[in-house]
């Protein structure tokens, strides 16, 4: 997916929120992304799921999904690519 498609697909499922937000950071945003907002669309999902994990494989990315959607999604992920996931966290 080109960047362009991404956020499309982050708009189009109303995860992209455009406003004024304060972060947890106490930084403030003009855009906030809800990611579980995207879960709701299974199809919308799993394609934004495979280009991460394309993208994850390539670069031999290891990291943490967070709480929430972070589960569903680093599930996902470490299971395209084959990595095992360990609660919130994903490994090689």
């Amino acid at each position: 997916m080109t960047q362009k498609e991404v956020l499309k697909a982050f708009k189009d499922t109303g995860a992209l929120l455009e406003g004024h937000f304060e972060l947890r950071s106490k930084l403030h945003s003009d855009r906030y992304f809800q990611c579980a907002n995207v879960l709701r669309y299974p199809r919308i999902a799993e394609k934004l799921v495979r280009a991460v994990t394309r993208e994850a494989v390539k670069s031999g990315f290891s990291g943490n999904a967070g709480a929430g959607a972070g589960v569903s999604s680093g599930y996902s992920v470490s299971r395209g690519s084959s990595d095992s996931f360990m609660g919130v966290s994903f490994r090689r």
